[in-house]
């Protein structure tokens, strides 16, 4: 069934000549119907493992990040930055931004490097919220109190309602990457630019992993003598999550697809995760068709799903966890509000599976996932990460928004 859908996509793109896909996005009416209801309890697989609640009664919560001991966390449509210290949610709002609000625009990334602070924001043009005007990030210096020193480091642009990434996260050797979609421009009747795999388009900034402040005289790439040098990958149709492996380096991202053919990528430098001419498993035939931009590779995902679940983020417990889980990699899904595990293969560049279902890397309507489950009923998870004690905390929308803390049983 993937190829067939696969190959549908590539006569649609022929034929329309980039004019993709005329039905809409279906993602977010099923994530209302299909989210975990109130007063559900989060639980998890294996019973040598705790759940703790850090935090309820947050409002849109959408990310966080670590600095020192402190928790740094976003509200989507407040445009609020607020902390969380000891346990406890300080009432101080650190900073405000007024924002873009749409469904998937707003405050939407932040990530840290030693007392810096980066944010991702969707700002408007009109005090209401509903005209964009720009997805901008910010460096700010965190004092131990306060954020100061605002620093404008790129600017990307802003359209539509959805698409607009936004995730955040810092490699081990300190460079920042960002996460954009393609603003759905091609959903919307727009010409797909060259990083949405049309040779002849525009350079447009979307559908990449962005290099973040890679030249501070030129804030937004595609006006710079050499674009492509602020893009780690391309063809990105629309990402919630990136995380490093801290055992290789390698960097790992989600994709959410338009009506199935969600993903788990391995990215390396100059990738090229398909769209708009690919997703999901390519057959040989479509990947021919994706044409040579610059030095960016397509490959297939490690792992997809025929399924709409909406995948975010990704966590990778390295040592944190012991023997058990240094091989695993976390995925979280807005839509059902699971947490999967995955086994990392001996290179750690894979998965390996013994359930022969899952051994052709697609998880089909009806397989089983007992294998891969971990844990289930977190509600909309929108962000999941390993913290500075080895805790794996959980950004959800129940109770209002919730911050969960997951940590092996003492």
């Amino acid at each position: 069934m993937k190829k067939i859908i696969v190959l549908i996509i590539a006569a649609a793109v022929i034929i329309s000549g980039f004019s993709l896909y005329s039905q809409p996005e279906i993602r977010w009416e099923v994530g209302k119907t299909l989210q975990v209801k109130e007063g559900t309890s989060p639980q998890i697989k294996d019973s040598s493992i705790k759940i703790e609640t850090v935090a309820t009664g947050i409002n849109e919560l959408t990310t966080f990040a670590f600095i020192g001991n402190d928790i740094l966390y976003l509200e989507k449509i407040n445009g609020d930055i607020r902390l969380i210290r000891d346990g406890q949610v300080n009432e101080k709002i650190l900073h405000h931004f007024d924002v873009y609000k749409t469904t998937e625009s707003g405050l939407l990334g932040i990530t840290t490097k030693d007392n810096f602070v980066y944010i991702y924001v969707s700002e408007p043009l009109d005090e209401e919220g509903k005209i964009p005007k720009a997805n901008n990030i910010y460096e700010f210096l965190w004092t131990g109190e306060e954020l100061i020193n605002k620093k404008l480091v790129n600017t990307l642009p802003s359209r539509n309602c959805c698409h607009h990434g936004g995730y955040m996260v810092t490699s081990p050797d300190g460079e920042i990457f960002a996460t954009i979609g393609d603003l759905e421009n091609v959903r919307t009747g727009g010409k797909a630019s060259q990083l949405q795999n049309n040779k002849n388009g525009d350079i447009d900034d979307t559908s990449i992993i962005l290099k973040v402040g890679v030249d501070e005289s030129n804030l937004s790439p595609m006006n710079s003598e050499d674009p492509f040098s602020h893009y780690y990958a391309i063809g990105i149709r629309n990402s919630f999550g990136l995380a490093f492996d801290p055992l290789t380096g390698n960097l790992w991202d989600t994709e959410n697809g338009q009506v199935c053919c969600d993903e788990i990528n391995l990215v390396h430098e100059k990738f090229n995760s398909g769209w708009a001419l690919a997703q999901g498993m390519a057959t040989e035939d479509v990947i021919n068709l994706i044409p040579k931009i610059e030095n960016f590779e397509y490959s297939n995902p490690e792992f997809t799903w025929d399924q709409v679940n909406a995948p975010t983020a990704i966590a990778i417990p390295g040592n944190d966890w012991g023997v058990k889980y240094q091989n695993s990699l976390f995925v979280s899904d807005y839509i059902f509000g699971k947490i999967y595990k995955f086994e990392l293969n001996e290179a750690r560049n894979g998965f390996v599976f013994q359930d022969p279902s899952l051994q052709d890397l697609i998880f089909h309507e009806g397989d089983n996932n007992e294998e891969i489950m971990f844990g289930t009923s977190f509600g909309r998870i929108s962000d999941m990460k390993f913290g500075p004690d080895g805790s794996l905390y959980v950004a959800s929308h129940l109770s209002n928004g919730a911050l969960f803390k997951i940590d092996l049983i003492d």
